[in-house]
């Protein structure tokens, strides 16, 4: 009985041991057991860096079927420098042709300058068409009047934004790669770490978006500035002699003379008036003396 006994409790203890060891076994095994969380999986990839853990971003090198698909964009101004004979006239043409063309008026400016003593009006317009009637509008634009200067530019883009696109999804594949680590991390120091880093990729995606927007409306709407005005009136041969500058100099001066003596008279008005009754004062006196001395000796001479 006793032999049993020994032999039960013996049985016990081997069944305790080993239960531990099997036990402390799966603890060290498994991350399940852990009250920390430490990641496991390393996905996204992160590299070591002065600021603690930043994702590796996956490299997106340009694709040529990317490329092909994207069609050519390539940004079209041009500039007409006109001589009309009706401003209000070509003022309707231009508003009406533009909207021919499915294209709006971007700004406008009218001013007037004096030419030959008349006044001639001048209108620059700045209009925005979609690409493909660009060179018929240039056309159609360039019969309104005379030609006096015209320029024509275009620069392609393609290149430049299929670089752009390009790193928009490299930055796209790093803001998920920091959303997926943000989701995983618990210390509050890596959470605003990655949401520093967020707002950083955040801001350079929205620069590309814009950028990327700017071309793409440069590329599809093109910009044809048109600078017009009436013809300046034909001198007639009063102009072509110059009589009329003389005229005009002629007239400045008689006016610059009576001017002057107007100035003369009014501020040497009183010396002059005292002066005149001065001289008049005394030749009365002296007259009077030498009628006086007359008459006594044409007395004497009658006595």
């Amino acid at each position: 009985m006793k032999n049993t006994t020994k032999l039960g409790i013996v049985s016990f203890l081997l069944a305790v041991v080993f239960g531990s060891v099997v036990l402390g076994y799966l603890y060290n095994d498994q991350d399940s057991f852990s009250l920390v969380w430490e990641p496991t999986d390393k996905t996204p990839p992160y590299t070591t860096g002065g600021d603690g853990l930043v994702p590796e971003p996956e490299r997106f090198e340009p694709d040529e079927d990317v490329s092909l698909m994207l069609r050519q964009l390539i940004i079209k101004t041009g500039t007409l420098v006109l001589e009309v004979f009706d401003y209000d006239e070509t003022y309707s043409n231009i508003i009406n042709l533009t909207r021919s063309y499915e294209g709006y008026i971007s700004s406008y400016n009218m001013y007037t300058v004096k030419i030959s003593g008349e006044k001639v009006k001048k209108g620059i317009f700045v209009i925005r068409l979609p690409s493909d009637y660009f060179e018929s509008a240039m056309e159609t634009f360039r019969d309104l009047g005379e030609v006096s200067t015209e320029d024509v530019t275009t620069r392609d883009v393609t290149e430049e934004y299929v670089d752009l696109d390009s790193r928009l999804r490299n930055l796209q594949a790093q803001e998920e790669q920091y959303l997926a680590l943000l989701e995983k991390a618990w210390e509050i120091e890596d959470i605003l770490l990655i949401q520093k880093e967020l707002e950083r990729v955040r801001g350079e995606i929205e620069r590309l978006l814009g950028r990327m927007k700017y071309l793409e409306d440069q590329a599809t709407l093109s910009t044809i500035r048109i600078e017009y005005n009436e013809k300046e009136p034909e001198p007639n041969l009063w102009d072509q002699l110059g009589l009329d500058k003389a005229w005009e100099i002629g007239i400045a001066t008689f006016v610059i003379f009576i001017r002057g003596f107007v100035i003369f008279l009014v501020g040497w008005s009183i010396p002059i008036i005292v002066i005149i009754l001065i001289v008049s004062t005394i030749w009365r006196k002296r007259d009077r003396r030498f009628r006086g001395q007359r008459r006594e000796q044409e007395n004497l001479d009658t006595k």
